[in-house]
């Protein structure tokens, strides 16, 4: 049932990027926006716009795998890879699509290495929990 009010821990949330779970990742966002486009005329007695296309973009971050970071691997390809983001992994997926992944990757010396990233649509997504 829509709007039922049912809430869930992150703490089972994923990200699997071509077909594969990314490991040591802490969180993700999911941004769905639509451009907006002005239309003002003379007269209007207020700013009026028009709705353009959607747009689906997020972040990760967590702790870089160095046994080969799928993230890392991914980030700055010219081709786009399939993103899928899990609520609960295997059984409440929220998102999924193709997209092109950029990463950055910290080191300080009072803390784990860290990584933080992008990710931007490439073709249509489909959101599960719509």
């Amino acid at each position: 049932m829509a709007n039922s009010d049912s809430r869930l821990s992150g703490a089972n949330a994923s990200i699997y990027i071509a077909g594969t779970k990314v490991a040591a990742k802490a969180n993700w966002t999911l941004n769905r926006t639509r451009a907006t486009y002005d239309v003002t005329s003379f007269g209007d007695t207020n700013l009026v716009y028009v709705a353009g296309l959607p747009d689906v973009q997020g972040t990760f971050a967590g702790f870089l795998d160095n046994s080969g970071d799928i993230l890392l691997t991914n980030a700055a390809s010219a081709t786009p890879v399939s993103i899928a983001l899990w609520a609960v992994d295997g059984s409440e997926e929220v998102a999924h699509g193709s997209g092109y992944v950029d990463a950055t990757v910290t080191a300080g010396v009072s803390d784990a290495i860290r990584i933080t990233g992008t990710f931007k649509a490439s073709g249509h997504w489909i959101i599960d929990l719509a």
